[in-house]
């Protein structure tokens, strides 16, 4: 447990799975955030943890969300912009519409299965400084997954330290969100991007595992069978690696997480309960990532 910089307004803050995670309880966010330092404070929090769980007491509104997402870097040119649904009773809030509701009233179950999208598996929200997430009155189901991409790079194997320390993937095209695994489009070398397999964190400079997931995607230099078994190795150590938070996101709770420093699952809900959920991405100052090797082809190397 760890007391809070914000006794007056904090109950306490507490680490959940070591260095990975952290959960802020607090009677007001409002108020927290209108503290001179508590953005900053929270920032700090969300270098060192990657995922902050924040859960007031009194109800959240969308301007204390929108406030706490132009702190984290949200353009504030945009908040006029709708980047989603306005959710089941399609209200608004002026100067805070970029604030999306991807929840939706209730409606009968389908009668034929479906295939699950792409993001209810282990995913990035594009290149991004962070994601927020706020759930009220959601029904239960799978708990929400995060995996620490820093752990997931320190843990390889040595074998593929050294691949993904000398080699670039090539990117395959990623289609919008509600697109299942077997709908993604086959490799297209105009269209894929070349990002380095361990990328620099935009803040901290630590290194990151950053790993494609268009199953198409391919390991600059090497055989395209044997790269693409090599990325399903490497996300299969991502997915095993102990620095990992799982839990249900509950009501009046929000969560924010790190964009490139960690990678997690969108478990879809029920959909014959009502529900509320706010989203949005808050953009990376850059559109590119930085390699954390200057040339990471130029020569093998291993790091300690």
């Amino acid at each position: 447990m760890l007391r809070s910089w914000h006794e007056n307004i904090v109950h306490y803050t507490t680490a959940v799975n070591g260095n990975f995670g952290v959960r802020l309880m607090t009677e007001d966010l409002d108020a927290l955030l209108r503290g001179p330092d508590a953005v900053a404070d929270l920032q700090q929090l969300l270098d060192r943890h990657l995922v902050l769980v924040l859960a007031p007491q009194k109800e959240m509104t969308k301007p204390t969300f929108g406030t706490l997402a132009f702190g984290l870097g949200f353009p504030h040119e945009r908040r006029h912009r709708s980047f989603g649904p306005p959710g089941a009773n399609g209200t608004q809030v002026a100067g805070y519409e970029f604030v999306a509701d991807y929840g939706a009233a209730a409606k009968p179950v389908p009668q034929t299965a479906r295939e699950p999208s792409y993001i209810e598996g282990l995913h990035y929200d594009s290149i991004s400084a962070y994601s927020m997430q706020a759930n009220f009155h959601v029904p239960e189901t799978t708990p929400n997954l995060w995996c620490d991409m820093r752990s997931a790079y320190r843990e390889l194997p040595t074998a593929l330290r050294t691949i993904v320390d000398t080699h670039c993937a090539l990117h395959a095209v990623v289609p919008s969100p509600r697109t299942p695994l077997t709908g993604f489009p086959e490799f297209d070398a105009s269209a894929a991007r070349r990002h380095a397999l361990v990328i620099k964190h935009p803040r901290t400079s630590e290194p990151l595992l950053y790993l494609p997931k268009n199953p198409a995607s391919q390991i600059e230099g090497m055989p395209e069978d044997e790269g693409r078994s090599v990325l399903r190795e490497l996300w299969e150590c991502v997915s095993k690696n102990a620095a990992r938070y799982e839990a249900r996101i509950q009501h009046n709770e929000l969560v924010v997480w790190d964009g490139l420093g960690t990678v997690h699952t969108n478990p879809a809900y029920p959909r014959d309960r009502d529900r509320t959920v706010w989203f949005l991405v808050v953009p990376g100052k850059s559109s590119a990532v930085e390699p954390y090797f200057t040339d990471p082809s130029s020569t093998a190397r291993t790091t300690a």
